[in-house]
């Protein structure tokens, strides 16, 4: 029950006075403030004396000894009795209060610190961000209302010196996007908002660090598209002076994040660290989308995760786009960028298609196809061509056509090649994915009923009738005879096609054609390209390759 009285001595303010930088070794308060740390030190290795050193909420004179210009020597004891103490989650819940991330934050930015200490602060900004209770709080205080970029924020709990090492250089990665710029407006916002909260939590170490829940919510980018664009904001003082003029309130917004004391903008206002070029960035799963979608081959950090959050914006920005008014109020660039960025990373890693059956994406997605007036809606039109480009890439795993064939993605694909012609091709790859992955199952098959009640065979017949808008009409009707081959060979649905193709005279030109010289398992970009065709004949070219869990083909080159 004595550490209240203990810790208060760190507390002491003539530590700092003229007398005491004069001579900070006779110094008695300095003395007895070392000793106050050396005994901390000691009594930390004890769970009993961390638990009642939690209980009596004595956290703000440990961090003001982290600031204190007399203790500096002292720093590293400092930081070593905080990591054995932070094992405590109300400890970890006073630090928050009492802003021990910014204490923290400023140790690891400060230049004249040595490296060692640097990296000690960023653990413990680890340590901090892994309790089980209050860790994803310290991690979105800091993504959310700091702007660290995610990965910098992983290390400091993976690895502290490569935290570091990336915080002194300048990466511009699909992980990370840091300049000088980004380091000096760093180390000036959280310098100058430290020693407002020092200053005064030296006068009163009841002052907090008042942050409010909307800090804790609301979409960010630890996996949303972007951070939250609503402001929020932290206050410096008491809970109870909180709604008392003289608070000071700082409003922070994500974009353009402006910070004010009583009404006056100060300099270090924008806590955007990238500055203007990090808030302009869309960031999915702690990943810059714009450098991943020019480098779909990166190595994701957390493919996992990528692919989650890459899936939730696809569903929520094709939401927002068909309950758009017009085309003004939905950000069309950033759908856009989404839905490229969707084909080249699941056409280059083919493996995190794996990852999508079991997070429940794929059915809502296949519902985005059946979107109606694509003609005369834009908004309509762009969602079907997210949606379509979707299913064609998961048509490639062999997992995901499982998923496919239990919903009803026939009728959708059907509808979606009626509202898209320009994009009858992806359709049609699509399906005959769907049906090359299902050809050795029992047939009766799921995807072969929807074809046959939904009428696919008539749908694809009309189609070898017309001049298709691609620029690859040979492959696209190469695809569509294979299709309908194997609908044609199923052993419960076959005597129901075989009429249709008796009456059908443009399928007398392709019935007896060997289409598979022209459709091997060669993986290249595009799509076939033809020659001058003759009727009916399918010219020379090769395909995307079947459904495969190993298959790693290149993009298609899209109409």
């Amino acid at each position: 029950g004595h550490f209240r009285l203990l810790l208060s001595l760190l507390g002491l303010s003539s530590a700092d006075t003229a007398a005491a930088a004069a001579d900070a070794d006779s110094s008695d308060t300095v003395a007895v403030q070392r000793a106050v740390l050396h005994l901390l030190s000691v009594v930390a290795a004890s769970a009993d004396c961390v638990a009642d050193i939690a209980a009596s909420q004595v956290m703000v004179y440990l961090l003001l000894a982290l600031h204190s210009t007399q203790l500096q020597e002292q720093l590293p004891l400092s930081l070593s009795i905080l990591q054995a103490l932070v094992s405590s989650t109300s400890v970890v819940k006073e630090m928050m209060k009492k802003g021990g991330v910014l204490y923290l934050l400023h140790i690891f930015c400060c230049e004249d610190a040595m490296p060692p200490v640097r990296e000690k602060a960023a653990e413990l900004l680890g340590s901090l961000s892994s309790d089980r209770l209050l860790g994803q709080r310290v991690r979105l205080l800091l993504v959310n209302l700091l702007n660290l970029p995610v990965s910098l924020v992983d290390h400091f709990r993976d690895g502290p010196a490569t935290a570091l090492h990336l915080y002194q250089s300048t990466q511009e990665t699909p992980d990370l996007i840091w300049t000088e710029s980004s380091r000096d407006r760093l180390r000036s916002a959280v310098g100058g908002l430290l020693t407002r909260l020092y200053n005064q939590q030296r006068k009163d170490p009841n002052v907090d660090l008042i942050i409010p829940e909307s800090a804790f919510s609301g979409v960010n980018n630890t996996g949303g598209a972007t951070a939250t664009t609503s402001p929020f904001g932290v206050m410096i003082g008491t809970e109870e002076a909180s709604s008392r003029q003289g608070t000071e309130f700082m409003p922070v917004t994500s974009r353009g994040a402006e910070l004010r004391i009583g009404g006056g903008a100060t300099q270090e206002a924008d806590l955007l660290m990238g500055g203007a070029s990090q808030g302009a960035e869309l960031v999915i799963g702690g990943v810059y989308v714009r450098l991943l979608q020019a480098n779909p081959a990166w190595t994701l950090r957390k493919p996992k995760l990528f692919v989650s959050e890459l899936f939730d914006a696809v569903l929520s920005m094709c939401a927002a786009a068909a309950a758009a008014s017009d085309d003004t109020t939905y950000n069309k660039d950033d759908l856009e960028l989404v839905t490229n960025t969707v084909v080249s990373v699941l056409s280059t890693q083919r493996g995190l298609l794996d990852y999508l059956p079991s997070m429940g994406h794929l059915p809502r997605v296949v519902e985005l196809l059946n979107s109606r007036n694509t003609a005369v809606n834009s908004r309509n039109s762009a969602v079907v061509k997210t949606a379509l480009l979707t299913v064609h890439q998961c048509s490639f795993s062999a997992a995901c056509c499982s998923v496919l064939e239990a919903v009803a993605t026939i009728p959708a694909l059907m509808a979606a090649m009626q509202g898209r012609p320009d994009l009858v091709a992806v359709a049609v790859e699509a399906l005959h994915n769907l049906f090359t992955s299902r050809a050795n199952t029992e047939p009766s098959s799921a995807l072969y009923q929807q074809a046959i009640q939904h009428g696919l065979v008539q749908q694809l017949l009309q189609l070898l009738q017309q001049q298709l808008r691609v620029s690859n009409i040979a492959a696209t009707k190469a695809q569509i005879v294979a299709c309908i081959k194997t609908i044609a060979a199923s052993q419960l649905y076959g005597h129901k096609v075989t009429p249709l193709l008796q009456e059908c005279p443009v399928w007398r030109e392709y019935a007896d054609q060997k289409h598979d010289l022209f459709l091997d398992d060669t993986p290249i970009q595009g799509y076939l390209t033809a020659g001058t065709a003759t009727a009916g004949y399918l010219t020379q070219g090769h395909r995307s390759s079947a459904p495969s869990a190993s298959s790693n083909p290149l993009p298609p080159e899209l109409p």
